[in-house]
């Protein structure tokens, strides 16, 4: 073998396990292992605090990124940090396909389809939330959420093909000026005494 072939393929392996290397680096620069980097993000997913848990989680998954509980519970928190909802739906759905995964997954999973507007879905996957969980979490409203994609299915059954023409992120200040701009939605929110005052003229009419 040659000295430039052997070169090349030194390259190409420094390149694929350069984020392992960083990464490994990073904790001993902070003196955590994997385990307690761990813990410490478990910690924060079970207090529900999914975005401070990301980072760690992150940093786990380059190291394994086939673990299905690093998956389900990466997935969970980019629900909460990401606008690229199909980006948590990748990772959760990779983790669901595990027998003896959490059964937490299943509950998020669902809520990421139910965020993408996939109803059924999502409705299917709150179901198996409820089969395979050991005991009742108030945390997690699955019956609530379920009822949510009854209600979804119903109103899309009111619509033919929606097409977004222009997507866009908006202040809340502007948020008023848009929903009752006659060129576009053409409405009025009325404020709590308002609308009472409203409705009180409205019972004294004949």
């Amino acid at each position: 073998m040659s000295d430039k072939v052997i070169k090349k393929y030194i390259l190409i392996l420094s390149q694929k396990y350069l984020g392992v290397i960083l990464c490994l680096i990073t904790s001993l620069a902070f003196g955590q292992t994997n385990d307690e980097i761990r813990k410490t993000a478990d910690d924060f997913f079970e207090s529900e605090k999914y975005i401070e848990a990301t980072k760690d989680y992150l940093h786990l998954l380059s190291l394994f990124p086939t673990d299905p509980d690093l998956n389900f519970k990466y997935g969970t928190c980019l629900l909460y940090n990401s606008r690229d909802k199909n980006k948590a739906l990748r990772y959760l759905s990779f983790a669901i396909r595990n027998d003896d995964i959490d059964p937490r997954a299943f509950f998020f999973n669902g809520r990421a389809l139910h965020l993408d507007y996939q109803f059924e879905k999502a409705k299917q996957s709150y179901i198996l939330y409820q089969e395979k969980r050991s005991r009742k979490d108030d945390r997690y409203k699955v019956e609530l959420a379920i009822k949510m994609c009854d209600n979804g299915k119903k109103l899309l059954t009111n619509f033919t093909d929606i097409i977004v023409t222009n997507k866009q992120e908006i202040g809340k200040d502007n948020f008023y000026k848009i929903y009752s701009d006659s060129k576009t939605i053409g409405g009025e929110i009325l404020v709590v005494e308002k609308f009472l005052h409203n409705y009180s003229n409205l019972k004294e009419q004949p």
